[in-house]
């Protein structure tokens, strides 16, 4: 399987991007951010945080706008996509987003460490070239404490979902994405791209490997959606951590 970026999905694939998505998931994608976005909201409440939020592979925004719903923190979009965050900008400019702001970073975030107190990413991460690097600079970037919430597709575990994704891939997303666009193979792309990532576990080694430990793994719609959750520690001045 020839692997896309985001690079390649360009012109009308990016136009259509968010209504194939709404449209694929019958709309339940929107729900998926909702419920991420309301944990990262109720753990800054806990701690009492006004860090800002990176938004990582934040695409044309979706995600960010769903955290600027539930937080009053700065949301920082990030994506390697100009063309994608001319998206995201002009839905800013529709909306009134006046906290999210957007900036193109290709590897290194143009961000100091520890800057902000949680990272997010929605059905981005799998796409991710350099994924143990790139989890190695959230990790940077992150305060002691903050939170890395990782939504995404991720491979099947069962016969059950193993056999609803086979539907998805050969005939839901590239006639949807076909009717839409008049293309449908970068759809499959996407669909397949499901079968060369990581299980949800898997995922969350690579996390620990960067030096978060796990927090949560929740699963959605029958286990083909996962939001995987993880925490830097915190040390204490004793070298302990908690």
């Amino acid at each position: 399987m020839k692997p896309y970026t985001h690079f390649e999905f360009s012109g009308r694939f990016l136009k259509n991007y968010d209504r194939f998505n709404h449209l694929a998931s019958m709309g339940l994608d929107r729900r998926w951010r909702r419920v991420t976005a309301g944990r990262a909201a109720a753990y800054y409440q806990q701690r009492g945080w006004n860090a800002p939020v990176l938004d990582l592979a934040c695409g044309t925004g979706d995600m960010a706008a769903a955290i600027h719903q539930v937080l009053q923190a700065v949301v920082i979009g990030s994506d390697p996509s100009a063309e994608m965050l001319d998206l995201a900008a002009d839905k800013k400019k529709r909306c009134g987003w006046s906290r999210f702001h957007p900036v193109r970073a290709v590897s290194r975030l143009p961000l100091a460490d520890a800057s902000v107190g949680a990272v997010t990413c929605a059905f981005g991460v799998r796409n991710f070239v350099r994924l143990q690097q790139d989890m190695d600079e959230c990790r940077r970037v992150l305060q002691p404490g903050g939170r890395i919430y990782l939504l995404d597709f991720y491979k099947p575990q069962n016969r059950f979902s193993h056999g609803v994704l086979q539907i998805y891939k050969k005939i839901i997303a590239p006639a949807v994405g076909a009717l839409i666009t008049g293309q449908a193979k970068p759809y499959r792309y996407l669909m397949e791209s499901m079968y060369a990532f990581r299980t949800p576990q898997a995922m969350m080694e690579v996390l620990t490997v960067s030096g978060l430990q796990a927090v949560d793994i929740h699963p959605f719609f029958f286990g083909l959606v996962h939001l995987v959750v993880a925490e830097k520690k915190i040390y204490s001045p004793q070298g302990e951590t908690t």
